[in-house]
């Protein structure tokens, strides 16, 4: 049973309730009015009863009362008159319940045999009165009697009188009649009222009820944004209410775990390693690439101290900083950390560790770096590093007075082995060249190849008369033969020297001086080094097919066209 038809049973009860104390009510009114009608005629027959038994009263003065009982006579016009007046039956018995008075003449000296109950026997002899039908074949509906004591001068019992009080009876029931027709309809109309009531209020809770029945429904689905209309001070409105409430603290709490799904779901899947530490400085969470990073697991880090995720002498700072971290199983990872400290109103909570392996990064920017910087064939420092080396050491020597040096090398006879034996060949013996280069020169010195056969050599602290034999050891290393795919090669090299860098204003006016004096040893035979001299200017305005590869163009920082436009000066 729902709560509409609960409601509706509710009502139905108290409308049944109705009709019963209408019930009710036309009962006690139809007894009353029963009662009333006997208690009258009882009145009224006891009335008659004293005028039997005592007289008339005298209607003259010094006229004498005289009973009626002992003048049967009288007794009998006494009655008929009430008869006739009154329209009633009245009889009366002596103590024997012989009939000693009556309106018929004919019925007189015969016994009384119409109380069916002997409530005639039963008054005479106790003297209360009582109410009776008598039945007859002139009359089978019944007549309703009322017999009373007739009591005489010294209280004694004469008798009884009976008297018929149907017509009493039914003036008072049609009186009452009304009164009930009035209480009917009252019912009536109350009961149907209550009905329409309980139906109206049944149906407004049970669509208010409804209602909060399909919300629920809906929050169940997991939407949690539905909310119901608010109004109203009852305790349905109230229940509304406090499920809006309830329906908001499902929605944010929702949202919430929805968000800590996604945290987790990032935190787990994010390729940092993420550490949140507490305000003891223990390892309160830890991800799977946190554990991956630093060898140990996540079981491994949780609830030990910030010191495993760091390296030796590296503090928990806020900050991004790097370091290398040694694993459990010796191995070491290039981490790069970004602390970042947690506090609220001023009070430190804890704080998120982020680690990244930078470990391949850094060994890539390395290669970059050093691509960059380097011959990709034989290793050595290219054009760019050697230039940057070369600005800072002439920077400082000016500055600081240091001694400081360039070789620009060129090999004599390189086309020929390139073209002869093949580039494999010719890259083989670049290689050759540059081992050779550095094994003859200083640990310190930089050894370039600035591109095709040609290399510079970058000396610092070192005197005029070192660097002259460090030239030699140079045309020495590279004059020895070349041992090319089990062929011989043979090279030599051009050196032009400038042993006192620092004197030039420019760096690059130091390596297109040695370029010059390059030159210079070619034309002088090759296989050789020369120092610059001012003089070699003078060549090169004599000869004007130089001008292009030894004079730099504004701006420019080397001499790169020389070796590519004057291949065939330097071959033997």
């Amino acid at each position: 049973m729902n709560v509409r038809q609960k409601l509706l049973s509710g009502y139905l009860v108290v409308a049944l309730m109705v009709a019963a104390t209408a019930l009710i009510a036309w009962y006690t009114d139809q007894t009353s009015a029963r009662r009333a009608a006997a208690l009258e005629a009882a009145q009224v027959a006891r009335g008659i009863g004293k005028d039997i038994a005592f007289g008339l009263p005298a209607y003259h003065v010094g006229e004498l009362e005289s009973p009626l009982y002992y003048s049967p006579s009288a007794m009998g016009n006494y009655l008929k008159r009430l008869h006739d007046s009154q329209h009633r039956s009245v009889v009366a018995v002596d103590y024997e319940k012989y009939i000693i008075g009556d309106a018929d003449p004919d019925n007189v000296g015969t016994k009384y045999t119409h109380d069916r109950g002997a409530e005639v026997t039963k008054t005479i002899a106790d003297g209360k009165s009582r109410v009776f039908v008598e039945t007859s074949p002139d009359h089978p509906e019944g007549i309703k009697q009322v017999v009373v004591p007739m009591i005489g001068s010294a209280q004694t019992v004469l008798g009884a009188v009976i008297v018929e009080y149907t017509p009493l009876y039914q003036q008072m029931m049609n009186g009452a009649r009304d009164a009930q027709t009035v209480l009917f309809i009252s019912a009536a109309i109350a009961f149907v009222l209550v009905l329409l009531l309980g139906y109206l209020l049944a149906s407004s809770v049970t669509r208010r009820i409804s209602k909060l029945t399909a919300a629920a429904g809906v929050i169940r689905t997991g939407d949690y944004t539905h909310r119901l209309p608010a109004g109203g001070a009852d305790e349905i409105a109230r229940l509304a209410v406090a499920f809006n409430a309830m329906a908001e603290q499902l929605d944010k709490s929702a949202r919430e775990i929805l968000a800590k799904e996604y945290t987790d779901s990032i935190l787990a899947n994010a390729g940092e390693g993420i550490c949140g530490l507490d305000a003891g400085g223990r390892i309160a969470f830890a991800n799977a690439a946190a554990g991956r990073i630093t060898g140990l697991g996540v079981a491994g880090l949780l609830q030990r101290d910030a010191s495993v995720l760091l390296p030796a002498g590296l503090e928990p700072t806020p900050g991004t900083t790097e370091g290398r971290l040694q694993r459990p199983d010796h191995s070491t990872v290039r981490i790069e950390y970004t602390i970042s400290e947690i506090d609220k109103a001023g009070h430190r909570l804890g704080a998120v560790i982020v680690l990244r392996d930078v470990s391949r990064q850094r060994a890539l920017e390395f290669d970059l770096r050093h691509q960059a910087l380097h011959d990709a064939l034989t290793g050595l420092p290219n054009r760019k590093l050697l230039i940057s080396r070369l600005e800072e050491a002439h920077a400082c020597a000016r500055s600081g007075g240091e001694a400081l040096a360039v070789l620009y090398l060129d090999l004599d006879g390189f086309k020929r082995v390139n073209d002869s034996l093949g580039h494999d060949a010719g890259d083989l013996l670049l290689q050759s060249a540059a081992q050779r280069l550095t094994g003859a020169l200083r640990p310190q010195d930089t050894v370039a190849r600035l591109g095709g056969d040609e290399f510079a050599v970058l000396i610092v602290g070192a005197r005029p008369d070192d660097v002259e034999l460090l030239a030699q050891t140079c045309v020495d290393a590279l004059s020895r033969p070349f041992v090319l795919n089990s062929r011989e090669g043979l090279v030599s090299v051009s050196v032009g020297v400038v042993p006192d860098a620092s004197r030039y204003a420019r760096f690059d006016e130091v390596l297109r001086n040695a370029d010059l004096a390059m030159y210079a040893a070619k034309d002088q035979g090759k296989n050789r080094w020369l120092r610059f001299e001012d003089r070699m200017h003078e060549r090169l305005r004599n000869r004007p097919e130089l001008i292009g590869a030894a004079v730099i163009r504004p701006g420019a920082h080397l001499p790169a066209a020389v070796a590519d436009l004057h291949q065939d000066e330097r071959s033997p």
